[in-house]
C-alpha cells in the first residue's frame, strides 16, 4: 500500500519512486533490537517515515496534528510496527491516524496481550478474513410430519389470492379464498406465472403491500423460480410476518395439498423447491473453501464445476467498477460464460 501523492520522479532517466519504500519490505526490521520497546520501534518509523532526527520526535505528538501523516502513511507505520514486534496488524489501522506515538504504543501493548504473535497462515493474510465465497445447493428436505399441522377446512379457507385471471393454478386455489365477503382473511397469496418476468411486479407489490397493511402472512408461489429474492428482502424487513416461497410445477397433481401443506406449516420464513416427482428441496449456503485446501476429490469436482448460469441472467458487480471488482468480473466471465458456449 503506497500513497501515489509521495511519488516523484528523481531526474528525467530515473523511474518514478516511492519514498522510504523499505518501510514497505517485510525485512525492513533486521536492524532493530529484538529488545527495543514498542514505543522505540515507533519513534524509529515516524523518524524514517518523517525524514526527521529521531531525537525531535516526542511521545506526545500525534501523528496526523503534529507530524502531518496521512492515514495511509499512518496506515503504513501501524503495520509495519505490528509487524516488527511480531503481532497481527490491526483490522483497521486507519483508527490510529491521529493518536499519539505513546496512545499507538499503548494499542500495540493491548494488541499484544491479546493475539500475542502472528497466526501462521497458508493462504495470503486478509484473505482468510475478508473474503468468503459461498455456493447455494438445494438439498432434499421432506416436510417432517411435526411440521404437518391438521389441514381443515377452517384452516384452507378465507386466503385473499392475487394472480393473473388465466393462472393455471387458479381453480384449484378456490378452495382457499373466502366463502362469505365478511371473514377474517388468514393472509395473502400471490400466485405468479411459470418463468415470471418483469410483468409480475405489479402483483408483487400489490400482495406485499396488503399483507404489512393487515399484518398478514405472504404466500409466493412460482413455477421455474423467478421472485424468491423479492420474499427474502420483504422477510429480513417485516420479521414479524410469516413469508414463505412455493416453487412447484403447477401441472403436478398433488400441487394444491402440498401449498397447503407449506402454508399450515410456515410460521418465520420458508423456501421450498418441488420437482416433477414430488421431491422437496430447500437451499442450503455452503462455504466454498479454496481448491488446495481440500483432499476430497468429489470437493475439487465441484470447485471445478462450470457455471450454469443462463445467457440471460444478470450479474450485478457492486463495489466499483475498477480495480478488484472488475477483474473479478472479467475472470468469471472468460472463465465462465465463453467457456459454456
Amino acid at each position: 500500500m503506497a500513497n501515489p501523492c509521495e511519488i516523484k520522479a528523481k531526474g528525467k532517466s530515473q523511474q518514478a519512486k516511492v519514498e522510504n519504500i523499505d518501510l514497505l519490505l517485510p525485512n525492513h526490521s533486521q536492524n532493530l533490537k529484538p529488545e527495543t520497546s514498542k514505543i522505540e520501534v515507533i519513534r524509529q518509523l515516524v523518524a524514517q517515515k518523517t525524514e526527521l532526527p529521531l531525537e525531535t520526535i516526542e511521545n506526545h505528538h500525534r501523528l496526523l496534528a503534529a507530524l502531518h501523516l496521512n492515514s495511509i502513511s499512518v496506515s503504513q507505520l501501524v503495520i509495519e510496527a505490528a509487524r516488527q514486534l511480531d503481532l497481527s496488524p490491526p483490522h483497521s489501522p486507519t483508527d490510529y491516524a491521529n493518536a499519539t506515538i505513546q496512545d499507538l504504543a499503548a494499542a500495540l501493548e493491548e494488541l499484544g496481550k491479546n493475539n500475542p504473535q502472528i497466526p501462521q497462515e497458508s493462504i495470503p493474510m486478509g484473505v482468510d478474513n475478508w473474503v468468503r465465497a459461498f455456493t447455494v445447493e438445494l438439498i432434499e428436505k421432506p416436510l417432517i410430519k411435526s411440521d404437518k399441522k391438521q389441514i381443515n377446512r377452517e384452516k384452507a379457507e378465507n386466503w385473499h389470492i392475487i394472480a393473473h385471471a388465466a393462472h393455471p393454478l387458479l381453480p384449484n386455489l378456490s378452495v382457499l379464498q373466502p366463502t362469505l365477503k365478511h371473514e377474517q382473511e388468514k393472509g395473502i397469496i400471490i400466485c405468479l406465472n411459470p418463468h415470471p418476468d418483469e410483468s409480475e411486479i405489479d402483483l408483487l407489490l400489490k400482495g406485499a403491500k396488503l399483507s404489512i397493511k393487515e399484518k398478514k402472512p405472504l404466500i409466493l408461489i412460482q413455477q421455474g423460480g423467478g421472485y424468491a429474492s423479492f420474499a427474502r428482502t420483504f422477510y429480513l424487513e417485516n420479521r414479524q410476518i410469516p413469508t414463505c416461497v412455493i416453487d412447484i410445477p403447477f401441472h403436478h397433481p398433488n400441487a394444491v395439498n402440498i401449498i397447503l401443506s407449506e402454508i399450515t406449516a410456515t410460521d418465520s420464513y420458508t423456501e421450498v423447491y418441488y420437482d416433477e416427482n414430488g421431491k422437496r428441496f430447500v437451499r442450503q449456503l455452503n462455504l466454498l473453501g479454496l481448491e488446495k485446501d481440500t483432499d476430497n476429490p468429489k470437493q475439487k469436482k465441484d470447485l471445478k464445476r462450470p457455471n450454469k448460469s443462463k445467457i440471460k441472467e444478470l450479474l450485478l458487480v457492486t463495489g466499483g467498477g475498477r480495480g478488484i471488482a472488475s477483474e473479478c468480473a472479467l475472470s468469471w466471465l472468460f472463465g465462465n460464460c465463453y467457456a459454456n458456449n
